[in-house]
């Protein structure tokens, strides 16, 4: 049983102890609101910075899918300017062979008649190859045609629906805009202990991601989750902030 005098030292101790307990855990308070305001920051500049890349990254796409469908025009373009050229070259060889039928009737000699005969022979001989891959050429630019129908629509369908998603990207941009304002206008007017602001300040400024500020529990930090050496008191009666030796967040309990 304690004595008067022991008692009462023991009161004064305790009662600074409280007392000292206070200031920490109100600075650690400050800290980690300070902690929230500055990763609501962090994250809105996040997603700020990442609105132009997501606008890019689906113009590109957009970009990609309308190239394809050029090219396949352009396959087409290129089969129909075949085609065309086959239909003149298959026209002029008709073309010399009627003009050998037409001379026929003048020549006199055998040889003469026979020669041209042989012209003519070769001349349509020549078109109706040609004439037959004309042919196909026709089969094939009908077929591909349907297919350009229905890829120009489907194309259609998928541009649309990449620029919504552009417009909805774009949409985020106001509200983020606010919410980083508003973030930074709190951080800035927030008050923190200068010692621990420092400590705290320090450790951001190096990279280290968040939280900063981590729990303390059962003996290991709620960062890093390895064992420290600073006990529940020591942390909660300190005046200057207690780190982790591993990772150097800041402790509180």
């Amino acid at each position: 049983m304690l004595c008067p005098r022991e008692l009462k030292s023991f009161l004064l101790r305790e009662n600074g102890f409280l007392s000292q307990n206070a200031r920490v855990k109100d600075a650690i308070q400050k800290l980690l609101e300070l902690q929230k305001l500055d990763s609501a920051l962090a994250d809105a500049k996040r997603e700020l910075d990442s609105i132009p890349k997501d606008i890019m990254r689906v113009e590109t796409k957009k970009s990609e899918i309308l190239g394809i469908l050029e090219g396949r025009k352009r396959e087409l373009e290129e089969l129909e300017k075949r085609r065309e050229e086959m239909r003149s070259t298959r026209k002029a060889l008709e073309e010399k062979a009627q003009k050998y039928k037409v001379l026929l009737a003048s020549m006199k000699k055998q040889a003469d008649y026979d020669a041209a005969n042989a012209e003519i022979e070769k001349f349509l001989k020549q078109a109706g190859s040609i004439e037959e891959e004309e042919l196909n050429a026709m089969f094939e630019i009908d077929s591909r045609k349907e297919a350009l129908k229905n890829e120009e629509s489907m194309t259609s369908a998928s541009v649309k629906n990449l620029e919504c998603e552009i417009e909805s990207i774009a949409a985020k941009k106001v509200p983020l805009e606010e919410a980083y304002a508003n973030a930074k206008s709190a951080l800035e007017a927030h008050s923190v202990p200068e010692n621990y602001l420092e400590v705290y300040s320090n450790l951001k400024n190096s990279g280290k991601k968040f939280p900063i500020v981590v729990k303390w529990n059962g003996g290991c930090c709620g960062g890093c989750h390895i064992k420290v050496s600073a006990t529940e008191r020591e942390i909660e009666s300190s005046d200057n902030p207690v780190c982790c030796e591993h990772c150097g967040r800041i402790l509180y309990v």
